[in-house]
């Protein structure tokens, strides 16, 4: 999965790279390493979600 990302951020104007990543992404359904769902801190290759006060995103 980190392959995945470093070649998108490596290509983003690149579709096959992002559509990659994103098959990656919703395809995989086992829970892999390092792939927590929540984290303390935004680190290299973590998404996040923003939430308001009201828990909208």
């Amino acid at each position: 999965m980190l392959r995945l990302y470093r070649q998108f951020r490596r290509n983003m104007d690149a579709i096959e790279a992002a559509s990659g990543y994103f098959v990656g992404i919703v395809a995989c359904r086992a829970n892999l390493p390092n792939m927590d769902a929540s984290l303390l801190a935004v680190v290299p290759g973590s998404t996040v979600q923003l939430q308001d006060a009201f828990g909208g995103l």
